[in-house]
């Protein structure tokens, strides 16, 4: 919030995921974050997350909902 990157931030813990890392299934509890912003910001912030994430490889998904400047 404070880079200015998005306008709202939805924080959903208690995520269980299970996936495949370095060849071993993985299960472990995470922490969903539901990013709004400007399209015209996602790629500065898709940088950002990977940047500050902890993980090898954190996952951005986007997705475009309604309005022109969205």
């Amino acid at each position: 919030m404070e880079h200015k990157l998005a306008a709202c931030v939805n924080i959903l813990d208690g995520v269980e995921s299970v996936y495949e890392w370095e060849g071993k299934i993985e299960n472990e509890n995470e922490v969903l974050m539901i990013i709004k912003s400007l399209s015209s910001k996602a790629g500065e912030l898709a940088d950002f997350v990977v940047r500050n994430h902890p993980y090898d490889c954190p996952e951005v998904i986007t997705t475009r909902v309604g309005g022109s400047d969205l």
